[in-house]
């Protein structure tokens, strides 16, 4: 059972690689800016608050800082669609069980973009795209004094403030003087190099830090379909489309998937199709268990 919801979740995720291989052909690719400071946080989630203690799951998360425009997005999620993507591309027999899907914070945001002073969210669910836009938000910082400590070689200070229904700890880098973080947080007089909710159930920390000074472009791949929610619609979204849909239990008890074919230990093999067929080639939702942030 384990092993099958694994392979379906890698599949599911194949729908979202038609932005990808567009990307890498120049198709819808927009540069939005020029990165002058690139973050790498190492970034763990609860996805289950209901199983105690917490497992976590991990990823690495960028945060691209350009003149005008922010964008954080996950590292680990792109270098996972490129693998899917390269044996999709490279035809025959696709072992997903070599490229594990990525389940910690699988979302991008952008700030000032589509325009000055709006923050744009994007998720992927149940094979769909979804764009939150919402007017850019500062959270209200409580400085906490006589607080101390040093993340990847800056001396940094600590704040508290509760933003979007958690209470948020981020240690900023006065040295560093730019007052943006990873996805809202933001707006302290240093750059942001750790973040954590007070129940840890996010967890963000620095472990690079890349001073680029505008030479790399700051790039969106945006995807040709997206549904334009709001934050708490798409909430809503997520807990309708459970996943119950997906998986089905026969008579006989054995379990089924629909447009599922070629099953074998894992592997999923003769997919001819190119990317951008791929996610009419499944028709499924994946179960899970997501924290909202």
């Amino acid at each position: 059972m384990k092993k099958i919801l694994m392979i379906l979740a890698a599949i599911l995720a194949l729908g979202s690689l038609t932005a990808k291989a567009q990307m890498r052909s120049g198709v819808d690719t927009l540069t939005l800016d020029q990165v002058k400071y690139r973050i790498t946080y190492d970034a763990k989630q609860v996805n289950d608050t209901t199983q105690i203690p917490y497992i976590y799951r991990k990823a690495q998360m960028r945060l691209d800082i350009g003149s005008n425009i922010t964008h954080f997005y996950n590292q680990s999620k792109e270098q996972w669609e490129q693998q899917v993507l390269q044996m999709i591309l490279s035809g025959g027999v696709i072992d997903l069980r070599k490229a594990e899907p990525v389940k910690c914070m699988d979302f991008e945001f952008l700030k000032n973009y589509p325009k000055n002073d709006q923050t744009l969210f994007q998720e992927s669910w149940a094979l769909r795209t979804y764009h939150c836009i919402e007017k850019a938000e500062t959270p209200d910082w409580q400085l906490i004094p006589d607080s101390t400590t040093t993340i990847i070689g800056y001396p940094c200070q600590l704040a508290k403030t509760n933003f979007k229904g958690r209470t948020w700890l981020a240690w900023y880098a006065e040295d560093i003087p730019v007052s943006e973080g990873p996805w809202k947080l933001c707006g302290l007089p240093g750059l942001i190099l750790r973040a954590y909710d007070a129940q840890q159930q996010f967890y963000l920390n620095a472990i690079g830090l890349e001073d680029l000074k505008g030479k790399e472009a700051l790039k969106y791949a945006k995807p040709e379909e997206a549904e334009k929610v709001s934050q708490s619609d798409l909430t809503k979204i997520k807990q309708r489309d459970d996943g119950s849909e997906m998986l089905r239990y026969e008579k006989s008890g054995q379990m089924r998937m629909e447009k599922l074919s070629n099953q074998k230990q894992g592997n999923v093999s003769s997919i001819q199709s190119s990317d951008r067929d791929i996610s009419k080639a499944f028709h499924f939702r994946f179960l899970r268990v997501s924290t909202k942030i």
